[in-house]
């Protein structure tokens, strides 16, 4: 009798430790972070967002809205990559409903999610509001590992006033570097719509202006060219185009005391159709090209057209009735306001660019190869 009470007394013991076991895990996993993550969203109007904060244990960077424009405060306030920062903006405000792993603090470490500059921590983005106050801060930790692969498979965050580790079914990339943020374009002017351009040395004879008519025909050197050397067309090319798509690595203000001992001693001068005139300064320092940026505008002389004989007048009725995009006032006003963007910095530029701003005469042409028969 004592042996079958013994048996039922470890059997009632078995049975009470494991529900014990269940309710504590449960109560350390929930099923689903669908209800946690709409009841946190739903508390941030997106309208209230007036800034983001992003920090990591090495960088930080302050993204700011001002008159309608997101601009880069760490950066002296240059203007920010709007779609960059529209894309963080809604794919984390946005965040499909993700499963809840743990509330226990000391796995944080294994998720990355320590908040810097904790060892081990993730990045953390602040929506800020009006006036600098913090709405709500994310942690973004490792990405999930699928087998011996990173990524791919989500990624892990947890919110900074709540101790859940969710895991998402996306990456988000926030860097804290402030250029990685910076508007990168900064010029898109087409080759065909360049009249000419003119390339300053201070060796005269390194100098190079390309010249054309019209739209259509194309840049041509002028002056004297040595006799025992062809040109090289394929640099003539890349000095018209380097305008098309001119991008910046980094921006610098004009008074900054780094920048001091740069000589911007090359000027590359593009004056277009339209009567727009970019004059770009560059100079070199540690293997890297700075550059300045101007634009004047001066009004295009209109030719005046062949009258068409009587009888005639609806014969080619499309030809060369290219009119400006803009009147003058208008375009002189858009200039002007391009000055403003450009005016005060100094941008850091990819070295391919550089060297085509900075092309020296000497370097259009090549030994002339011999004939084969």
């Amino acid at each position: 009798m004592k042996n079958n009470k013994l048996i039922l007394l470890i059997g009632i013991s078995i049975i009470l430790g494991g529900i014990f076991f269940f309710l504590s895990k449960k109560s350390d996993k929930v099923d689903s972070g669908s209800d946690i993550t709409a009841g946190i969203f739903s508390a941030l109007d997106i309208e209230s967002i007036k800034g983001i904060k992003i920090e990591d244990a090495d960088n930080s960077v302050l993204l700011s809205l001002k008159e309608d424009i997101w601009t880069v405060e760490s950066l002296g306030g240059y203007p920010a990559d709007y779609g960059k920062i529209h894309e963080l903006v809604f794919s984390l405000t946005r965040l499909s409903p993700g499963q809840v792993l743990t509330k226990r603090k000391e796995l944080y470490n294994k998720f990355g999610l320590n908040a810097p500059p904790e060892k081990d921590g993730g990045s953390v983005v602040f929506f800020l509001g009006v006036d600098g106050n913090e709405l709500m801060g994310i942690i973004l930790g490792k990405e999930r590992e699928a087998g011996n692969q990173k990524g791919g498979s989500g990624q892990y965050i947890r919110f900074m006033d709540r101790d859940e580790v969710f895991l998402i079914g996306s990456e988000i990339n926030a860097q804290a570097e402030g250029k990685s943020w910076l508007k990168k374009e900064l010029t898109k002017v087409k080759e065909e719509e360049i009249e000419s351009i003119v390339i300053e040395h201070g060796d005269e004879r390194e100098n190079i202006v390309l010249k054309r008519a019209k739209r259509e025909d194309e840049l041509k050197l002028e002056g004297d060219r040595p006799t025992d050397k062809e040109l090289k067309n394929y640099e003539i090319s890349s000095i018209g185009s380097v305008l098309q798509n001119l991008m910046l690595e980094s921006v610098y203000s004009e008074n900054d005391s780094d920048l001091k001992k740069i000589d911007f001693n090359i000027t590359y001068i593009a004056s277009l159709f339209n009567g727009s005139v970019y004059r770009i300064e560059s100079g070199e320092k540690d293997k890297k090209f700075y550059i300045k940026i101007g634009i004047d505008y001066i009004t295009p002389l209109v030719e005046e057209k062949e009258e068409k004989e009587p009888g005639k007048e609806g014969e080619n009725e499309g030809e060369d009735k290219q009119q400006p995009e803009l009147f003058p006032e208008e375009m002189e006003a858009k200039v002007m306001e391009s000055n403003t963007y450009f005016s005060g910095w100094v941008y850091e530029i990819p070295s391919y660019s550089g060297n085509k701003l900075a092309k020296k005469r000497s370097e259009l042409f090549e030994e002339r190869k011999e004939e084969t028969e």
